[in-house]
């Protein structure tokens, strides 16, 4: 017996009335019927940073946890907050992936990268910048990401805010999505990490609800055993 998982090809979102931002969100919180589930919010603080961290330079960091919270809160804001380390990680956790009355850092940057062509980028944040200031600007620029992401929202929307709306996401709304992860069918466990693409924008009433190449990571909630070379699985 082999096992084996379904081709993550059709997603489907299931929160049937949430409402979210219109604009590119970071995190996607669908479910599929393949049998993946949305890793939820990393609960330990290490976790969170060492996200934050990925998505930002590209790779985890290393070092006293202290000094590389210190580099995150520089690069992105210029300054330090005050308060214990738990309380700064939440902090900085919130401001790049938390939409709520306002966009989060990476929200804006979808959003600025979708508009300019139509696609979102999977690099750091930091390539992201560099990339999108050479191609609006000719040139690479100083300061805060904060700072240089607002300058390229203006340059891109001539406003110094994002155009968004709420929208409520109807119940089986149809997303497609590509794996990104090497899925090897003979090893393959339950609550293995898997990142996938959104394949194709998804519009909802004319807005933009989850941009092309928007990422994800699930994990495999489920495999599902079939007989050898049998062509259902």
């Amino acid at each position: 017996m082999n096992r084996m998982i379904s081709d993550v090809q059709r997603m489907e979102a299931e929160n049937m009335g949430k409402k979210i931002l219109s604009v590119f969100v970071a995190l996607v919180f669908f479910v599929t019927q393949a049998g993946f589930a949305l890793a939820a919010t990393p609960e330990a603080v290490q976790d969170k940073l060492g996200a934050v961290e990925k998505d930002t330079y590209g790779t985890v960091q290393t070092g006293a946890l202290m000094d590389r919270l210190n580099k995150l809160e520089r690069d992105y804001d210029g300054s330090h907050r005050t308060g214990s380390m738990s309380a700064r990680i939440n902090a900085i956790y919130e401001e790049v992936y938390t939409n709520s009355s306002t966009p989060s850092i990476l929200a804006n940057l979808n959003a600025i990268e979708w508009y300019v062509s139509h696609e979102v980028s999977m690099d750091s944040v930091e390539d992201r910048i560099v990339n999108l200031e050479q191609l609006l600007k000719g040139k690479t620029s100083t300061g805060t990401y904060r700072k240089r992401i607002d300058a390229l929202q203006k340059a891109a929307f001539g406003a110094d805010k994002v155009p968004l709306s709420l929208v409520t996401v109807p119940a089986n709304t149809l997303i497609k999505a590509k794996l990104v992860t090497p899925v090897n069918t003979k090893n393959i466990e339950v609550g293995d990490r898997v990142a996938f693409q959104v394949a194709q924008d998804v519009m909802v009433d004319g807005n933009l609800v989850f941009a092309k190449g928007l990422s994800g990571e699930g994990r495999v909630a489920k495999v599902k055993a079939c007989e050898e070379f049998r062509q259902e699985c």
